[in-house]
């Protein structure tokens, strides 16, 4: 089964509720299967629950669902087993990953719109080069009309890519798949993506965003606060947050403080480090951790607001521009017949 925050948070609320109500692991568990997610799904459960029937305890069996469950739900479900709170840990397992859901899908309601209209941008220009050039080829043959050069250009260029369309398509492809294995080997994808400005700030708020939530929820859980750190840099995905969980777990088994070691490793801001240093004094740190979350959370919804609001006019210009000097270029030659008196009456 693909990673599905939704999905995921539907199954942790499911366990929850069986093991509150009084029922067993493995009767959730068989209530999970007939939901029939995926066969893959289904097929591992049925392996947990012989394993749970044969006596295996629940923290070794869960480990069946490496690579369906993210190692977040797996390590947090192994940790609530171990501590007996385990329908505490589901029930903030559930609350996390319904609310990356939310996240997810308020992210794509704001590039909805955006996407339309870079989909309409790129299907004015597939029709200009495949249909509305070619027309004008005709016309202009046969009214014997001398072609300026930027539209023989576009109109030689056009014939160029309806002939060799294909060709072209794979051409890209194969370059496309050769830079992204090169890039994939020599482990510079990621670093190279976060090198582009806008996606740079996107990936950077939603990594903090994961982080701190993650973090406030394994904390709350019990887990110790190296082990804490490592899994919550796991879930951000950003590679300078991994990359800085070493520094980070040393400085705190040395006996420094959590805050300032992340405040030095991580750049954070004075607002995010004022409001955990408030937290950890007045002993509400897991409540300040899901505060810092949720600014991150804002800072990214907002930007992407921003975004479509810059990117709406811009399309539109750029439309407005190319479509309005395409018809000026293409019909001013036909203009200049009615300008030297042909076909006059």
């Amino acid at each position: 089964m693909r990673y599905n925050p939704g999905i995921i948070s539907e199954i942790a609320k499911n366990w929850n509720i069986y093991l509150k109500g009084g029922y067993t692991l493995i009767d959730a568990i068989k209530y999970s299967q007939s939901r029939h997610y995926t066969a893959k799904f289904n097929r591992k459960c049925i392996l947990l629950i012989d394993d749970l029937e044969q006596g295996i305890s629940p923290e070794v069996a869960i480990k069946r669902f490496t690579g369906i469950f993210p190692d977040f739900f797996i390590n947090l479900f192994i940790t609530g087993v171990i501590s007996g709170n385990l329908d505490l840990i589901l029930e903030e397992l559930s609350r996390f990953y319904s609310w990356e859901q939310e996240e997810k899908d308020q992210i794509k309601s704001k590039l909805y719109y955006p996407a339309i209209i870079i989909a309409i941008f790129f299907f004015l220009l597939t029709f200009i080069i495949f249909y509305l050039l070619p027309e004008f080829s005709i016309l202009y043959d046969a009214l014997e009309l001398k072609m300026n050069n930027i539209i023989y250009l576009l109109i030689e260029s056009g014939r160029f890519i309806r002939l060799n369309f294909f060709f072209l398509i794979l051409i890209i492809i194969l370059i496309f798949i050769s830079v992204y294995l090169i890039l994939f080997r020599f482990n510079k994808l990621e670093y190279l993506k976060l090198k582009i400005p806008i996606y740079k700030k996107i990936v950077y708020w939603l990594a903090f965003n994961r982080f701190f939530m993650s973090l406030a929820i394994q904390i709350s859980s019990g887990i110790e606060i190296g082990q804490a750190i490592k899994i919550a840099s796991e879930v951000s995905g950003h590679p300078l947050i991994k990359k800085r969980t070493s520094n980070i777990s040393e400085d705190i088994s040395k006996g420094e403080n959590l805050i300032e070691s992340l405040r030095r490793w991580l750049k954070l801001e004075d607002r995010i480090y004022n409001l955990l240093i408030a937290g950890e004094r007045s002993g509400g740190i897991v409540e300040s951790l899901e505060f810092s979350a949720e600014l991150y959370r804002h800072n990214l919804v907002y930007y992407i607001k921003r975004i479509n609001q810059l990117v709406e006019p811009v399309i539109l210009i750029i439309l407005t521009v190319m479509i309005g000097s395409l018809a000026y270029l293409l019909l001013s030659p036909i203009w200049s017949i009615f300008g030297n008196g042909f076909l006059q009456f």
